[in-house]
């Protein structure tokens, strides 16, 4: 959900960021994304840490802090819902999820998957910057 800074370079050469082109071609061929590391290595719960290429999470992040705090989970928990949800929204293709976690943290990330986001809900976090 996260979206990076695209002038900070990535750790690894081979990171391929996803863009709308990429987008729009997985819903052409109605193909799934598989969202590899999606919750930014916990910096979702812990903004320290957060890949720099994440700078300080911005608006999003503190919008997935406040939509955690209001459903009583954690911030990676929305994250994973969002993924989840994200194909409602046009322009999106079906998401699947990929990330490791403690085994706490996994129970409280998957707790994700029973967020179901409203239209609202999805709007407002597509349109935040």
């Amino acid at each position: 959900y996260l979206q990076p800074d695209l002038n900070v370079a990535p750790k690894y050469k081979f990171n391929e960021m996803v863009t709308r082109e990429r987008l729009r071609y997985l819903c052409d061929k109605n193909m799934p994304l598989v969202s590899y590391s999606c919750l930014c290595k916990g910096g979702y719960d812990v903004p320290e840490r957060l890949p720099q290429i994440y700078g300080d999470g911005g608006e999003r992040l503190a919008l997935v802090k406040r939509m955690a705090d209001e459903r009583g989970v954690n911030p990676s928990a929305i994250a994973v819902a969002w993924m989840i949800n994200a194909h409602r929204l046009e322009g999106y293709p079906r998401i699947i999820p990929l990330f490791a976690a403690s085994a706490n943290h996994f129970a409280d990330n998957l707790r994700g998957i029973n967020i179901e986001l409203s239209d609202e809900d999805l709007r407002i976090m597509d349109n935040t910057k």
